[in-house]
């Protein structure tokens, strides 16, 4: 197990603080701070917390974002707007107002297609036809915001990693945490290491597991 990733992998994408940050792809975005997030396989998704505004972000292919726009109004069920062809911080993107009908009712937003690093990005803002006008300013600011990712720290990140240890000397599992435990707490550690007592002291030479780099 020495040398396993631990948890998720930033590799494949992460919010902090707000911002999405994708080192593999090289992108970032922001929203607003206290907006509930998730990371998913295929999808980054956000909503506020009044589930008045949302989004979604997807990879649309590896076809220009006019075809990805194109593509996107020929959905049934959806009016789209004109459409705008656009450039967020040397992105070059084409937005396209749209709206339409759900179980729950009219939705309304913009659907943004980013084109960056031979890949288009599909990114979808939007709210119930009355919490539409409230979001608007929050949605052209979260599409304004999609743009290269250049940041050193955040490009080289990895994932936390198990590493193994061998006791030089007799300690509960509790003071190994304290001295040499990594980026776990004693309650983890004792999980990951299938140790009942904590405190129970631990002979020499046993071997533990624990975990080094930034968990997120």
């Amino acid at each position: 197990m020495n040398g396993l990733a631990y948890g998720e992998n930033p590799r494949n994408g992460f919010f902090r603080e707000g911002t999405f940050y994708h080192p593999e792809m090289k992108f970032q975005f922001t929203v607003p701070a206290n907006w509930k997030t998730q990371n998913a396989a295929t999808a980054v998704q956000a909503i506020d917390p009044q589930q008045n505004g949302a989004l979604q972000l997807t990879v649309a292919g590896k076809g220009s974002p006019e075809q990805a726009a194109q593509k996107f109004r020929q959905q049934q069920g959806l009016e789209t707007g004109e459409v705008s062809r656009q450039s967020f911080n040397g992105v070059p993107s084409v937005v396209a107002p749209f709206q339409a009908q759900t179980d729950q009712g009219t939705v309304i937003g913009f659907a943004a297609f980013l084109g960056y690093g031979g890949t288009t990005y599909q990114l979808v803002t939007y709210a119930a036809s009355q919490s539409f006008e409230q979001n608007e300013p929050t949605f052209r600011q979260i599409i304004k915001s999609f743009k290269p990712l250049d940041d050193p720290k955040i490009l080289n990140v990895q994932p936390p990693k198990i590493e193994v240890v061998r006791l030089d000397r007799a300690m509960s599992l509790a003071e190994f945490a304290k001295q040499r435990g990594g980026a776990l707490s004693v309650e983890r550690l004792a999980v990951l290491n299938q140790v009942e007592d904590p405190n129970a002291t631990l002979p020499v030479g046993r071997q533990l597991k624990r975990v080094v780099g930034e968990l997120r």
